[in-house]
């Protein structure tokens, strides 16, 4: 039997799947994508495998496996550059197109077809990108899950409480009055952490955004939590205040982090609904 083959169509396909895991490699690393990078380092390994589609020989062997490695990383430069990580790079992409090739070798094989044509190919090329692409980005959801909480203690006269926050690299709040970086925590644990007096309190005047430094109620907690307001700015808002208060210490527990007279930003519970954390600590914990 005759078997005819249109290379140009092999060729498209080809760039296809090599653009597809470019693009999800640059997605999943996290890295800024430039389109046009992606689509040259997925020409470039289409073009460098059009001899050896030609010629089937020249891949067999040590020299084929050491032609491939090359193809692909130069796929991969082209993409991304040479530094920050490029072996992980790499490494990474090589088993994006392991698992997507698995994928239609499977879908083939649930077909119980030998030859596909150039139509059911891509119908099936489709099919496993878009379930590869719903596998790809569940797994870079989730392979930091966890990273970034820390489980802090927080002491207040007699009181201890533990909770779960997320270390916020865009928490860059300084407070001023105390030369330190602000731990921003929900009024959920603020209320575990003070006296109903005070706590009635903090909770009015968060809801109002306005203090009156003259009032005996406030001047008799500035001596206890020092209670004072932290301007701040964030995406989405251009400025604001938040209350503020100092707690006796906090430990970060599993760690040597320990911190004296720690100013403390209260936010609103809504900022971590459906979150398992109640509280965003500063960078330096990471």
């Amino acid at each position: 039997m005759k078997v005819t083959i249109y290379l140009d169509l092999i060729l498209i396909l080809d760039y296809l799947v090599n653009f597809y895991v470019l693009f999800i490699t640059g997605y999943i690393i996290r890295q800024r994508i430039s389109i046009i990078r992606i689509g040259l380092g997925a020409l470039f390994g289409t073009l460098a495998f059009l001899p050896f589609m030609l010629c089937p020989k020249l891949l067999v062997g040590l020299s084929g496996i050491i032609l491939t490695i090359g193809i692909s990383m130069g796929a991969v430069m082209i993409s991304f550059g040479i530094r920050y990580g490029f072996i992980k790079k790499w490494l990474l992409s090589t088993t994006i197109m392991f698992l997507l090739g698995g994928m239609i070798q499977f879908a083939k094989g649930k077909l119980r077809v030998v030859y596909i044509g150039f139509y059911k190919w891509l119908i099936i090329f489709l099919f496993c990108m878009m379930a590869g692409t719903a596998l790809f980005l569940f797994l870079s959801a989730n392979k930091d899950k966890g990273k970034y909480i820390r489980v802090i203690k927080i002491s207040q006269r007699e009181r201890i409480v533990e909770e779960q926050v997320f270390v916020d690299s865009g928490n860059r709040l300084l407070d001023l009055l105390y030369r330190k970086p602000v731990l921003i925590l929900s009024k959920e644990v603020v209320k575990r952490l003070v006296s109903r007096e005070e706590y009635e309190y903090i909770d009015k005047c968060s809801r109002f955004h306005f203090l009156d430094y003259s009032d005996p109620t406030l001047i008799k907690m500035q001596k206890s939590i020092c209670i004072h307001e932290l301007p701040y700015k964030s995406v989405g808002r251009i400025s604001g205040k938040m209350l503020c208060f100092v707690v006796d210490s906090v430990e970060v527990v599993g760690s040597n982090k320990y911190y004296k007279k720690q100013p403390i930003a209260v936010a609103d519970d809504r900022l971590f609904n459906g979150k398992n954390y109640k509280g965003l600590i500063f960078p330096d914990e990471s």
